[in-house]
């Protein structure tokens, strides 16, 4: 076990030599031996599935089956810098269900005799049957040597979903071209009341810290949607500003976010109506403009 952990550490270690920034290796899923993804290394209590429907993107995606009720799935040990923040980001697919019923990620940290330190909070997919991309900033404690990435099946004895497109990175040295992620939009108020205006704040990340616009874009009672340049902006948070409506009214909206190396995101569309219910739609083909 040992020798076959240091010895994905020298090749990470070499890895590095010639590409410093992404720091996973085969976050594609695309290489395979022996039933396991090239690079990782499987729990027990687990079955893996090389599944090439669904996918996120190239060729193959994880499959993720519980075969008992413990939490296991794939993980794979990557050296760190003490006191450095990373970024961990896993394109999520769940069937059996959402949070402790679905998949997730987290990331175990380990110091140089290979004794456990922490881990941080467990990062689970809030959809189902679509592909989402979730992500987590974190950092390094002083005496961290390692990080173990884990991606696990939560849902018991069962398939909880599929894992694609793994990335684990220095802040400081990102990826060349990585496209900007939305890390949360909140509207305030929740449910407005008729004619009462509605605040939305969005927080973009940006790994190249090249962003070029934010931008939302709404529609009244399914009506010709409308652009909105944000009224504030200051750093990754930006500020938009709808005007109250009457009752009974539909508002949707959605954000995009696009940077300098021709990066175009969208976040999920958003739908209310006035005095009434919310709930988020999720489009396959981002092409509401």
């Amino acid at each position: 076990m040992h020798e076959n952990k240091f010895f994905w550490l020298a090749f990470i270690i070499l890895f590095h030599s010639i590409n410093a920034q992404e720091l996973c290796i085969n976050g594609s899923f695309e290489e395979w031996a022996s039933g396991v993804p090239t690079g990782w290394q499987k729990e027990s209590g687990i079955n893996l599935t090389q599944s090439t429907d669904p996918v996120y993107h190239g060729s193959y995606s994880v499959g993720l089956q519980a075969t008992s009720s413990s939490n296991s799935g794939i993980f794979q040990d990557i050296l760190v810098q003490p006191g450095d923040s990373y970024v961990f980001k896993v394109s999520l697919y769940g069937v059996f269900g959402t949070g402790t019923e679905g998949i997730g990620f987290l990331i175990s940290w380990y110091d140089s005799t290979e004794h456990f330190i922490s881990s941080t909070s467990n990062v689970y997919n809030n959809s189902q049957n679509v592909w989402e991309t979730d992500s987590a900033i974190v950092k390094a404690p002083q005496n961290a040597h390692f990080a173990r990435l884990r991606i696990r099946c939560y849902a018991n004895g069962a398939l909880g979903g599929y894992c694609d497109c793994a990335s684990f990175y220095n802040v400081n040295a990102p990826p060349e071209g990585s496209p900007p992620q939305f890390l949360y939009i909140t509207r305030v108020p929740e449910f407005p009341l008729p004619e009462e205006s509605m605040d939305i704040l969005a927080c973009v990340y940006d790994a190249d810290g090249d962003l070029s616009a934010c931008s939302l874009f709404y529609s009244i009672n399914y009506a010709t949607w409308l652009a909105l340049s944000p009224d504030t902006a200051n750093d990754s948070s930006y500020f938009f500003h709808i005007g109250g409506q009457s009752a009974g009214s539909f508002v949707r909206y959605y954000l995009l976010a696009a940077d300098y190396g021709g990066h175009v995101v969208y976040s999920d569309t958003f739908v209310l109506q006035i005095g009434g219910f919310s709930f988020t739609a999720y489009f396959e083909e981002q092409d509401l403009i």
